[in-house]
């Protein structure tokens, strides 16, 4: 085979790889992500103000606390999915350990050609994903 046939098929690939992110695979990651301490990682799937709420918290989990969630079993299940315009809503099915956590709904916005989680205002008053509860110590002085 002739390296010249091969461009136009690793091209199509790349391309057809690059699409595969929609709005149920970015939401999927995110809450796994997030629901394992991993936010650093679940910021690549959030818009900039959902961004800077996870390196904030981020920030104040202490490491062991960090660990502890890390090792917890996350399995996150697409239940649906509606996309109108640069809008998406998601529900998962969320359990933790084999433990159901209820469905959570999750609120995108395409931004270019890549979908983000957001909690702003610009998913038209939706909350913020749903992510691991904060240690209890949080917020205390």
């Amino acid at each position: 085979m002739k390296i010249s046939n091969c461009i136009p098929a690793c091209a199509l690939m790349l391309l057809l790889v690059s699409c595969a992110d929609g709005p149920e695979d970015v939401a999927e990651e995110f809450v796994e992500a997030t629901n394992k301490g991993e936010y650093n990682e679940a910021q690549q799937y959030a818009d900039e103000p959902t961004s800077k709420m996870l390196g904030m918290i981020d920030q104040f989990i202490p490491e062991l606390k960090k660990k502890e969630l890390s090792a917890q079993e996350v399995d996150v299940t697409v239940l649906s999915s509606e996309v109108k315009d640069s809008i998406a809503t998601v529900k998962v099915d969320l359990k933790i350990n084999d433990k159901d956590n209820g469905i959570k709904t999750i609120k995108l916005i395409k931004k270019g050609d890549t979908w983000k989680v957001t909690g702003g205002k610009e998913s038209n008053g939706a909350t913020q994903a749903p992510m691991a509860k904060p240690p209890k110590h949080m917020g205390k002085g």
